[in-house]
Formats: C-alpha cells, structure tokens, sequence
C-alpha cells in the first residue's frame, strides 16, 4: 500500500496507533509545548528603592513576596528552586558605624536560607576628609536555596534583609529596585 503527500488525514489514524521513533528527533521544540507545561516561573521584582535602617538588635525588613499554591503531581509537590537578587548600598553620615548586613528566604515562618551578607566599619571621622571603609557599604547578594516540601497548599516565600548596627544612628542602608525572588516549580 502507497499513500501520496497528504493523503492521510487524522481521522484516519487510530489513537495511539503511532509507535515509538516515528517523530523525527528535535521535531518538537518549546514553541509547541504549551506554557507552563514543563515548569512554572514566578518572579517579583521590587519597584523602589527599599530602606534598611538599623539598631542594636536588627530587625528584618521585606525586600519581596511571592505567593502561590504549587501544582499537584501525584499527590505531591515538586522541589521549587528559590533564587534571589539584591545589592545594597549605605549613605554614610559623619560618625563611625560598625555593624553587619544580613539577608534571608523564608517560606511562611520557615528559614529556607539565612547569611550574613557583609561586616562593615564606615567612618568620617577617623581618617580626615572623606573616611574609609573596611568591609562592604556597597555590595550584593543571591541568596539560592531548594524548597523540598511536598505539601500542595498555599505558601508565600519572602526575600529580606537585616543591618545590625553598633550606633543607634546608624546610616542608611538601601536595596535599589530591581531586587528579585524568583520561583521555578518543575513539574515531572
């Protein structure tokens, strides 16, 4: 039996009646898998810029959110890949600050991933005109972390950092916008 170009129509083939090697290898590409069908990306991306001012304690200051309640594959989440992106930046006043700048994920009241960022000394003061720096008043972090739980309910991943200062007059710190938290849900 011979069939022309074109000469069979999908009516005319039985479901599943194609077997194994008869798509050509690479023939399918993302354009013609639908969106979201592999893995689903989140992003927030802060839109101002974020003040991080500090005390003797700290206390933690949001840089971004995401909330969402991941698909269910089997019964089951999958892993999600947690990564984040922010800089910083300090306004130095005329005194000597000492202190640390640290960054965190959580996912609801659970610490995914926690570090301290940076240990700076800023001072005008020591030194003459225009000071010195020791340690990092401009710096960046990419806080990345896997999120294992496999409970598909509702949960919100938050981005934020903290600046512990010696001198209750501490600088002011800033996250520029742009900072990032991005989610990536791969479903398998």
């Amino acid at each position: 039996l011979i069939i022309g170009d074109d000469g069979v129509t999908t009516v005319k083939i039985n479901d599943l009646a194609v077997t194994q090697g008869k798509i050509a290898n690479l023939a399918v590409d993302t354009l013609q898998i639908a969106g979201n069908a592999v893995n689903v990306i989140r992003t927030a991306t802060s839109t101002g810029d974020i003040d991080v001012n500090g005390s003797s304690s700290g206390s933690w200051t949001t840089i971004g959110t995401l909330s969402f309640t991941p698909e269910s594959v089997g019964g089951l989440a999958q892993p999600i890949s947690l990564k984040s992106s922010l800089t910083w930046t300090s306004i130095v006043g005329v005194n000597l600050y000492t202190g640390s700048f640290s960054v965190r994920v959580k996912r609801g009241n659970d610490v995914l991933i926690e570090y301290l960022a940076a240990i700076f000394i800023i001072s005008n003061v020591i030194g003459g005109s225009g000071g010195y720096y020791l340690g990092t008043p401009v710096g960046s972090a990419t806080p990345i972390v896997i999120d294992t739980s496999t409970s598909v309910s509702a949960r919100t991943y938050t981005l934020e950092a903290k600046l512990v200062s010696t001198a209750n007059n501490s600088p002011k710190w800033v996250v520029p916008a742009g900072a990032t938290l991005e989610a990536v849900e791969v479903k398998r």
